[in-house]
């Protein structure tokens, strides 16, 4: 399990948590970011961007839907409706924001954009949408590495159900990096629903996949 702090932060910017062992050692420090609140903040236009197979979201939030101050904001905080951070890399310029958040889950976000006062400039709703898939196409899901537990191959199982709830052949595939992958190829347009299974019978993951006619 993981270990928490709760504080009373006094004003916006970044603090940091610093750990130490059971010596007195420094173990690292935790950066955490204190967003203001701020009933003056400009909520713009909502915006999509997408999820790839690999849990990566992107998009890309032009000026024009932007305030005209755009120079002056100096960061940019993703948040999901609990409050939580998401991670993100992003660029800022004239033409926009360019945004990347990984291991991202579908739902509603709000990106906290931050002046270089510390102050809120502005909130855009994000929508976080599975790119879509082309029927015929192979398919290659990744399956989220907290959601197996450890466990191997041998004691792993995906099944993976078309949009008419009908099982079709998937294989569960390493992915170099102490992860799996579900390969299939969908035959028919709608949603399907790669699932993984332990040995027991027990769903460890489900993820939702989109595919589209040519």
């Amino acid at each position: 399990k993981g270990m928490g702090v709760v504080f009373t932060p006094t004003k916006p910017g970044t603090y940091f948590y610093d750990i130490y062992d059971e010596k007195g050692k420094s173990a690292g420090s935790v950066p955490i970011q204190v967003v203001p609140q701020s009933d003056k903040a400009h909520s713009l236009s909502p915006q999509v961007v997408t999820l790839s197979d690999n849990r990566v979201a992107s998009g890309r939030i032009p000026s024009s839907t932007l305030p005209a101050n755009i120079d002056s904001v100096q960061s940019l905080v993703i948040q999901d409706p609990e409050g939580n951070r998401k991670p993100v890399t992003y660029s800022i310029d004239r033409s926009g924001i360019s945004l990347q958040g990984y291991d991202t889950a579908k739902g509603p976000l709000t990106a906290t954009l931050i002046d270089k006062y510390g102050n809120v400039a502005a909130q855009i709703p994000l929508t976080v949408k599975d790119e879509p898939h082309t029927v015929g196409d192979k398919v290659g899901v990744v399956v989220p590495t907290e959601a197996i537990q450890g466990k191997l191959k041998p004691n792993l199982r995906a099944v993976v159900m078309d949009s008419s709830g009908k099982p079709i052949e998937a294989e569960l595939i390493p992915d170099g990096k102490g992860g799996y992958k579900i390969d299939f190829t969908p035959t028919i347009p709608g949603d399907y629903k790669a699932r993984v299974f332990d040995e027991h019978g027990n769903l460890l993951s489900e993820i939702p996949v989109l595919c589209v006619d040519t």
